[in-house]
């Protein structure tokens, strides 16, 4: 498609550019090259190309999703209804009367159940500027139109914006508020239509000075937030939607500028680097706690919503990252990103989620919760081996016991909010809870045997059978839980 050309088109440039700057030598000119380069660009900033990036024209197939090839039971790439109609699952701004069940019927006045994958495909190659495209749905409320028709652009101008970031650290993860404060660089490159003809005449400048320009020299400058406004050029706004809040005086933003001369030609890249301190959220799932996996989510836009965002080929971020975190009490699984489609007003905007899959490290919970709990819980169940006779040596050891377990289990409190819903420590509690109360309801039980041999044939069977039975019970329990919720569980449990 024209915007896979685009994009590979951009790739291409991008990284040739790097792979270049990062072997060649620089251009000897003197401290003022990168003061002429702004110099060039202010003169010229009221210029339209440099106040507004370029724009690519993208097929507008993102209206019918299913059109991307896809793995289907049928094998075929589109996803087709009884009738051999086909379905699409997104609903646009501008399509107020668009339904997620609705059946595409035809396609540019072509009957679509008629038509197999290759002649489906073959409908957009048509010259035409508009796609139109009827569908028909008989599951509607009263007063909507079964069959409906719509008009779309074929193609949606879009500003390809090359992002990047690399997580720096994360400082704490705070799993009551579901929150995580973390460190990241991010780096947008894009380009200006003015831009090569500055950078052109930035060389020639050099040339008429008296320098000896080698092919394959190259320049590098890096400028502050500060200067790059003044000259009144075009600056992305990225911004992450999930933060919860940012830390202003930590922000540095600078421009890094890398252009290279070889052959009597130029390129270059232009990037905006932003160094970050923020606090982002996601929506932790804790049903599986302590022994749960979480995903840490870092979900970026653009802040004008007209912008194509794509990553680089050539990042390296995501082993920076990974070599470079540290999270006690977690450990990172992976790092993977995805592009979301959203509607906007522009007809179709992109959101960039970046994110890390950790698991919770267990071995705390169960070495300074459920081991304590157990002793606990052993010294409650001693109790039987105390003569029956002997009620009030009995209840204050299993009430002990019983208050202790209560006051000990508080300390997980901090570190979950209040959910409506159990986790598998909550189901452990609760059972250690029960079974703690036994011995006491036991011991008062036998008490009124006047049969001393047969209260102590009691003590005997809940010396076997209550140990068994908490394990068992708590053994169930936990399987059962995670079995129902495996996408949140340990990576070694599932």
């Amino acid at each position: 498609m024209k915007k896979n050309f685009y994009i590979l088109l951009l790739l291409f440039f991008n990284s040739n550019i790097f792979a270049q700057s990062e072997t060649d030598s620089s251009v000897p000119l003197d401290t003022n090259v990168c003061n002429d380069f702004l110099q060039l660009i202010t003169q010229q900033s009221d210029s339209y190309e440099l106040n507004t990036p370029p724009y690519y024209d993208y097929l507008n197939l993102q209206i019918l999703p299913d059109f991307e090839l896809g793995d289907f039971a049928n094998g075929s790439p589109f996803k087709r209804s009884e009738k051999q109609n086909l379905y699409a699952d997104i609903i646009f701004e501008y399509l107020d009367d668009f339904y997620m069940s609705d059946e595409i019927i035809e396609i540019n006045g072509k009957k679509v159940a008629w038509l197999n994958d290759e002649e489906i495909i073959e409908a957009f190659d048509l010259d035409d500027s508009n796609i139109t495209f009827n569908v028909f749905n008989e599951n509607l409320p009263e007063g909507i139109d079964e069959t409906r028709s719509f008009t779309i652009p074929k193609y949606s101008s879009q500003t390809p914006l090359s992002f990047d970031i690399e997580i720096e650290s994360i400082e704490f993860i705070d799993s009551s508020k579901s929150t995580y404060k973390t460190r990241y660089v991010t780096r947008v490159m894009y380009e200006l239509t003015g831009f090569d003809n500055i950078i052109e005449k930035l060389f020639i400048n050099t040339i008429a000075d008296g320098f000896d320009i080698e092919s394959g020299s190259g320049i590098s400058c890096f400028f502050s937030e500060d200067e790059i406004l003044k000259t009144g050029i075009y600056t992305p706004e990225i911004r992450p939607t999930n933060v919860v809040s940012l830390e202003g005086d930590s922000t540095k933003v600078k421009y890094e500028l890398n252009a290279i001369y070889e052959n009597g030609e130029s390129q270059y890249s232009f990037s905006q680097i932003g160094d970050y301190i923020s606090t982002f959220r996601s929506s932790f799932n804790f049903r599986t706690f302590p022994f749960d996996k979480q995903y840490l989510e870092f979900s970026f836009e653009d802040a004008r919503q007209y912008s194509y965002i794509y990553f680089s080929a050539d990042t390296d971020s995501y082993l920076n990252t990974i070599s470079n975190l540290e999270i006690y009490e977690w450990d990172i699984l992976g790092l993977d990103w995805v592009i979301e489609n959203e509607p906007t007003y522009y007809g179709w905007g992109l959101k960039v989620v970046h994110g890390i899959e950790i698991e919770r490290n267990s071995l705390y919970f169960l070495t300074k919760i459920f081991l304590p709990i157990l002793i606990i819980l052993g010294l409650s169940f001693s109790v039987m081996w105390i003569k029956p006779n002997q009620l009030q040596s009995r209840l204050t050891v299993s009430v002990v016991c019983f208050l202790a377990l209560i006051t000990y289990t508080f300390i997980i409190d901090k570190d979950l909010p209040k959910l409506d819903y159990l986790t598998v420590m909550d189901y452990i509690i609760l059972v250690s809870y029960l079974f703690a109360a036994i011995p006491t309801i036991e011991s008062v039980s036998i008490s009124k045997q006047e049969n001393n041999e047969k209260a102590e044939y009691i003590d005997r069977n809940y010396r076997i059978l209550l140990p068994i039975i908490y394990i068992s019970i708590t053994f169930v329990m936990v399987l059962t839980v995670i079995a129902f919720n495996l996408d949140n569980t340990k990576a070694f449990l599932n």
